[in-house]
Formats: C-alpha cells, sequence, structure tokens
C-alpha cells in the first residue's frame, strides 16, 4: 500500500525571506565548491572536499554597463568559469529580468576566493 504524499511537510513559519532564498546553485565537480545565490543577490560559497569549509559571503559587482543589478532582475543559474584568461576565476550568471529577458553576466570573485 502507498502512502499518501504531504503537500508541505515544511511549516511554513520556517521557509526563508525571498532575499535569503536559494535562486540559483552550483557544485564544481573538480574543485568540489558549492556557490548558492540568495534573492538579495549575495553569493555564498563553500568547500565541499575534505573538511567542508566555508569560503564566505560576498555581493558580487554587477556590470556598469548593465546599470547594476536592478528590482525585479533575479539570478536563475550560475556556474564557476575558471578558464578565464587571468588567474582569477569568475562566475557566470544568468539573469531575468522582470519582463523575462534574460541576459549572461560576469562577476569577478573577491582576490581572496579567485586564487582557491
Amino acid at each position: 500500500m502507498d502512502a499518501p504524499i504531504s503537500r508541505s511537510f515544511v511549516d511554513s513559519s520556517l521557509r526563508p525571506k525571498a532575499e535569503e532564498a536559494i535562486t540559483a546553485l552550483h557544485l564544481d565537480a573538480l574543485t568540489g565548491r558549492l556557490w548558492a545565490v540568495l534573492g538579495d543577490g549575495k553569493v555564498e560559497a563553500w568547500e565541499l572536499f575534505g573538511d567542508p569549509l566555508s569560503l564566505g559571503t560576498w555581493r558580487p559587482q554587477w556590470p556598469a554597463s548593465k546599470g547594476g543589478k536592478q528590482r525585479g532582475q533575479r539570478v536563475v543559474a550560475v556556474c564557476e568559469d575558471s578558464s578565464s584568461s587571468s588567474s582569477a576565476s569568475s562566475l557566470m550568471m544568468l539573469v531575468e529580468t522582470s519582463t523575462a529577458h534574460h541576459d549572461l553576466w560576469r562577476a569577478e570573485l573577491p582576490t581572496a576566493m579567485g586564487s582557491l
């Protein structure tokens, strides 16, 4: 006999606020880094290989040519790009606007994270 599937097993009071909710995740299989982009645009990173370690939280510098991140835009996908010509890595982010338009943006990692 199959058990009924619960529609929601998490109390709504435990759900994160929109700015704390994760909008995009990326796990780099080569480095073991896990990247999470939050609703407010902050990025959190962890090193998962070996002893798990938080690498910190930072707010990316959005492209000035795009006017910076605006209200109504959200990151829907993220991927680490360690193949850039400089020694520092960067994150590629797919950003959705309020009009359902998508842009691909590159955010340089902070110096401390880029050399990991």
